[in-house]
């Protein structure tokens, strides 16, 4: 790891003499899992200004986070082909610092991959120490396909890819369906993987073969009208409603979870819905209730015949697992982001 102060700045460390540099933020046809707002540059806000404006009427901490991560780059990908032996990540992240209940491989980690016969082999993992948020990596590679997940919970100001001079470096034919959008809280942002490839709706990627656009964000998952307006304008194949656990109180959860679902599907009337409920590792008593008023908007929509399918998160893992699969009372590992993936690709098979 080489790290700089300016990412312009030339490599001491690393052999650039005969490296040829991509600027991925002018590629946006190298980069999946953004909304496409900016068809010549990529650009990661997820978050338009109409929820940023929204979130402003609940407690400071949604501010701050909202803030802090409304150009968040989880779920977005850099995919490419290339036959260079080696490859160097050069990176400028918004943020020096970790974020709690995560290590920085997991905020702050380009997560690597090789694509070979369609299965995804995990290669390394790049992020910096504490402390810095501009450096560079080299890593060896096969010649072939290659995706790149992006951090967590940070935003990426610069990403620059080298290759060696003469070596291809193209995008890779676009042959995955249509995107499934995740709308959901710090877990379903990943919060608590090992590291960015391991969340949840990245796994789905991997195993359904579908784009994924995730719009979560810590602390200000609220039912906001801005996201369910958003989300009823994008060309999608389903949509995970993971809405429980942001919500100030009972009452709010009440006059916002339906509300919010029926104004999606009022939108995508024939598309998949799927529900999920609360994690609740250490039986916090309202998430209990909160999980009856999922349960109620699930069951209202069946009576109505609505495309939809309820994921009981609970009821995924035995109660002697409950200290396993968490870092808290709530916050999800590795362990439990691999089942929860499971348990929605297996859901997500009909569309």
């Amino acid at each position: 790891m080489e790290y700089l102060n300016n990412i312009m700045d030339a490599l001491q460390n690393i052999q650039e003499e005969n490296i040829r540099w991509i600027n991925i933020l002018d590629r946006p046809d190298l980069v999946k899992g953004t909304l496409r707002i900016a068809s010549d540059k990529v650009d990661f806000t997820k978050f338009p200004y109409e929820a940023r404006f929204e979130v402003l009427k609940y407690e400071e901490l949604a501010k701050a986070e909202m803030d802090n991560l409304y150009q968040n780059t989880s779920g977005c990908r850099v995919v490419f082909n290339t036959d260079s032996p080696r490859l160097i990540i050069k990176a400028h992240l918004k943020r020096k610092w970790g974020y709690r209940k995560m290590n920085l491989w997991n905020s702050s980690g380009f997560d690597v991959y090789e694509i070979a016969n369609k299965k995804y082999l995990h290669k390394t993992i790049v992020a910096p120490y504490e402390g810095r948020n501009i450096f560079a990596e080299q890593i060896a590679c096969k010649a072939g396909n290659i995706c790149i997940y992006l951090p967590t919970y940070n935003c990426v100001e610069n990403l620059f890819l080298g290759v060696e001079d003469g070596a291809s470096f193209e995008n890779v034919s676009d042959n995955e369906g249509l995107p499934i959008v995740f709308y959901g809280h710090s877990v379903t942002e990943g919060a608590a993987a090992s590291r960015s490839g391991n969340a949840f709706p990245n796994i789905v990627h991997r195993l359904t073969n579908h784009e994924v656009i995730n719009l979560s964000c810590s602390s200000c998952c609220r039912g906001l009208d801005s996201m369910s307006d958003l989300i009823g304008k994008l060309n999608c194949a389903a949509i995970v409603i993971d809405y429980t656990r942001n919500a100030a109180s009972i009452t709010a959860l009440q006059n916002t979870h339906e509300k919010f679902y029926r104004q999606i599907r009022s939108k995508h009337p024939n598309k998949l819905i799927i529900f999920i409920t609360s994690s609740n590792f250490n039986n916090w008593r309202e998430y209990f209730e909160f999980d009856k008023i999922v349960k109620q908007t699930y069951m209202a929509a069946l009576e109505r015949n609505e495309n939809v399918k309820l994921l009981d998160l609970m009821g995924l893992f035995r109660k002697e697992e409950y200290s396993l699969v968490a870092v808290d009372g709530s916050h999800i590992n590795d362990i439990g982001m691999h089942r929860i993936a499971r348990a929605l690709a297996e859901m997500l098979q009909s569309i």
